[in-house]
């Protein structure tokens, strides 16, 4: 399975979530996964948002470079199954109803204000937390997750995939 470019900066923030660092050093045989991490699986209740991941997710969009940011916005649109979706629960909870152009101008303002002006809108946060969520089935041992583990990670949250195969990780 061929992996985009473009996926780089999900690497970048799935290593922020479990160490705390963009980069890590991977010659070890075991990376050791950050307090908050763990103490976030721990306390979190599965009918609920894991807030530590929400947190380091809006943390990890607003620091990204332009290069960043463009990546980012291709594996949106990668994936248009998943923001299609969040777009539409986003419009669910808000009180006003559904016009036929809600969505594209919804989705055109949300990533023009990202480019544009750093606004990192919770429909970002959102995409990014159902794209990822699975990270927090990870197997974590004394603080720390092995190699193998953490590689088939990157390659899972590296690729396109539909609504099926996001929770079959």
């Amino acid at each position: 399975m061929k992996n985009n470019k473009f996926y780089s900066p999900i690497k970048s923030l799935i290593n922020l979530i479990l160490t705390g660092e963009r980069k890590i050093d991977q010659d070890s045989q075991l990376i050791t996964v950050v307090q908050g991490f763990t103490d976030s699986l721990s306390s979190n209740n599965s009918d609920d948002y894991n807030i530590y991941i929400l947190i380091h997710i809006e943390e990890f969009l607003s620091s990204c470079s332009q290069e960043e940011k463009v990546d980012i916005i291709k594996v949106l649109f990668d994936n248009e199954d998943l923001i299609t979706g969040v777009l539409f629960i986003n419009r669910l909870t808000d009180s006003k109803s559904l016009k036929e152009n809600d969505f594209s101008d919804t989705l055109n303002s949300t990533l023009a204000s990202y480019i544009i002006d750093n606004e990192v809108h919770p429909i970002l946060t959102f995409s990014f937390y159902f794209y990822i969520e699975s990270i927090s089935k990870i197997t974590i041992v004394n603080g720390q997750m092995t190699k193998s583990d953490y590689k088939k990670i990157i390659e899972f949250h590296s690729i396109k995939r539909d609504l099926k195969k996001l929770f079959s990780f």
